[in-house]
């Protein structure tokens, strides 16, 4: 069996390190990835509790079929019975 040839990282993972490293400085404990993880989604938490109450859903009634002219329904209400 031959190995394969190393596979290069995808492009954008440097990119994504060098994000990382102007937030975090090295060496990161998982506390404090996890408190700057938090951090950077807290203003997205307080923006959607600021909206107030959730409303509710769509609660319409069913609309009367409108016929006009010629129209004959084939489904649903009007539809005759054979």
């Amino acid at each position: 069996m031959s190995r394969s040839p190393a596979r290069r990282p995808p492009f954008h993972k440097p990119l994504y390190a060098a994000g990382i490293d102007r937030v975090l400085l090295k060496p990161v404990t998982p506390g404090l990835l996890l408190a700057t993880v938090e951090a950077l989604f807290e203003t997205r938490r307080a923006v959607a509790a600021a909206s107030g109450q959730s409303r509710r859903p769509f609660e319409g009634a069913a609309a009367a079929p409108v016929r006009s002219g010629n129209v004959i329904p084939l489904f649903g209400e009007g539809r005759e019975r054979r």
